[in-house]
C-alpha cells in the first residue's frame, strides 16, 4: 500500500516501514528535504536523476510515492511533489511532511526566511559598527564586499560570534591609525582581542591587513599583509621597520641631540634609521635653515639624488611608506613641505597621498605640467593597470592627484627611471 493510498494510517510509521524495506530511498528523501527547506516550501517537481531502473531504486521510488514518480522517454525519473501531496488535506500534507523530517533525524528548516533574518542582522550589526568605530570607518568596504560571507556565518553561528570577530578587529584599526609606536602582534592581540595569541591564526592576521588595506586606500591582494602589517608599525622587533635618509638632521631624543645623521650628510652618505631609533624622539630639526625636503619612492632614483647633493633632506620611502618612515616625516618641524618624487601610475600616485595626510605635499617631477614635458618617455598602462586606474578614479572622486591620474591614463605613466632634465 502507497502512502497516498493510506488513509488515516500514520504517516510516520509507513515511512518507516517503506525504508526499512528500501534503504536506497534515504538519499532521495534526503534531497527531497534539502529542496523543502531551501525554498520554504514543498517543490513542485524534484528531479531524481538517470538509470534509477537498472539499480532498483525506480521501484523502491514507487513504492512510497506511486504514479507521482514519472519517468521520461530518455531515461530522466522525477518526483511530482505536488501530485502527491495533492492526494491530502493540507494538514494531512503537512503531518506528512513533519513525518518526513522525523524520519530523516533532520530538523525542518525555513532558508528563506533565515536568509531574511541574516540579512536584517547583518545591516544592523554593520550599522553598529560603524557607529562603534568611526576611526575605522573606511574598513567598512571589506564587510560589505563580504556580506554573502558574513550571512552564512551569522546562518551558521549567531551574532554574537560575528560580533566576537568584527569588535576586536575594529577596535585594532582604531588603535593603529592614531599610534605612532610599533608593537608586536601578540602585544596588539591582548591590547585589542583581550588574547595575545589571537593573531597567531592566519584568519585573523589576514582580515586585520584587509582592513588595513581598505585604510590605506589599497586593493585586498594588491600588498603582501606581512609588508602592510609593517607598514603600520606591527612587528615583534622594531629594528625591522627603516627609513633611510640624506639631510642635515639632527633628532632630539630624550632631551638630548644626536647629530649623527648631519655628520654622515656632510661626508655625502645617507643613514638609515629604525622604528626603534625613532621611538623617544619628539622632534627632528635641520641644520640648514628653509631646507627643502624631497621624498623618493624608488630606490635608484634615491641614490642618484644623493650622488648628485640635492639640497635639503631626501627621504627614500621604498615604496608604500612604512610606519617609520610615516614617523619621521611626522617628526619635522612644524610648516615643512614635503616635495615628493614617484612614478605617475596609480601606485606612486596614491603613494603620494598617503604620505599627504602626514605633512603638505606636493608633486615634484610627477605633477601634471612635469608629465606634458616629458611625454616622449611615457610608457603605455597595460590593460590591467588602465582598469585598476579607471576604477579608481571612478570609486575616489575625492583623489587628491586624480588630473595627473587622469592624464596617464590617456597618455601613459612616467617612470622615476626614465625623467630626463631638460633645463
Amino acid at each position: 500500500m502507497t502512502a497516498e493510498e493510506s488513509g488515516a494510517r500514520d504517516f510516520e510509521s509507513i515511512l518507516r516501514e517503506v525504508l526499512a524495506r528500501h534503504p536506497e530511498l534515504s538519499p532521495f528523501l534526503g534531497r527531497l528535504c534539502d529542496v523543502w527547506d531551501r525554498q520554504g516550501a514543498p517543490p513542485g517537481r524534484l528531479a531524481l536523476g538517470h538509470g534509477l531502473a537498472r539499480h532498483g531504486e525506480l521501484a523502491a521510488l514507487h513504492a512510497l510515492f506511486g504514479s507521482a514518480v514519472h519517468v521520461s522517454h530518455s531515461g530522466g525519473a522525477s518526483l511530482d511533489v505536488s501530485a502527491f501531496l495533492g492526494h491530502f488535506t493540507d494538514r494531512e500534507a503537512e503531518a506528512w511532511g513533519e513525518a518526513l523530517y522525523r524520519v530523516m533525524g533532520r530538523p525542518r528548516r525555513d532558508r528563506v526566511a533565515e536568509r531574511l533574518r541574516a540579512s536584517q542582522e547583518f545591516e544592523a550589526l554593520l550599522a553598529e559598527w560603524r557607529q562603534e568605530f568611526p576611526a575605522a570607518a573606511g574598513a567598512a568596504a571589506i564587510l560589505q564586499d563580504r556580506d554573502e560571507f558574513w550571512k552564512r556565518r551569522l546562518l551558521e553561528s549567531s551574532v554574537a560570534a560575528v560580533r566576537a570577530q568584527w569588535w576586536p578587529w575594529g577596535k585594532a584599526l582604531a588603535f593603529l591609525t592614531s599610534r605612532p609606536e610599533p608593537l608586536g602582534l601578540a602585544d596588539l592581540g591582548a591590547r585589542c582581542y583581550s588574547d595575545s595569541k589571537a593573531l597567531r591564526a592566519a584568519e585573523n592576521r589576514r582580515f586585520l591587513a584587509a582592513g588595513l588595506a581598505a585604510l590605506e586606500g589599497l586593493v585586498e591582494g594588491e600588498v603582501d599583509p606581512r609588508d602592510l602589517l609593517r607598514r603600520f608599525g606591527i612587528c615583534d622587533n622594531p629594528t625591522a621597520l627603516k627609513v633611510t635618509v640624506f639631510g642635515p638632521l639632527r633628532l632630539r631624543k630624550h632631551g638630548r641631540w644626536l647629530d649623527w645623521v648631519e655628520q654622515l650628510h656632510a661626508l655625502g652618505e645617507s643613514a638609515t634609521l629604525s622604528l626603534a631609533n625613532l621611538d623617544g624622539v619628539d622632534i627632528i630639526g635641520s641644520a640648514a635653515a628653509g631646507a627643502l625636503v624631497h621624498t623618493c619612492e624608488n630606490e635608484t632614483p634615491f641614490c642618484r639624488l644623493v650622488r648628485e647633493g640635492c639640497p635639503g633632506t631626501l627621504v627614500y620611502t621604498e615604496g608604500y611608506p612604512n610606519r617609520a618612515v610615516r614617523r619621521l616625516l611626522q617628526l619635522l618641524p612644524s610648516g615643512t613641505t614635503i616635495r615628493h618624487w614617484g612614478d605617475s601610475d596609480l601606485d606612486g600616485l596614491r603613494i603620494a597621498a598617503i604620505l599627504a595626510q602626514d605633512r603638505p605635499l606636493q608633486l615634484w617631477r610627477c605633477g601634471l605640467a612635469d608629465l606634458e614635458r616629458q611625454r616622449e618617455f611615457l610608457i603605455p598602462l597595460s590593460m590591467d593597470a588602465s582598469r585598476r586606474a579607471r576604477h579608481w578614479l571612478q570609486t575616489h572622486p575625492e583623489f587628491r592627484f586624480r588630473d595627473e591620474l587622469a592624464f596617464t591614463l590617456a597618455h601613459g605613466w612616467l617612470e622615476q627611471e626614465s625623467w630626463r632634465d631638460r633645463e
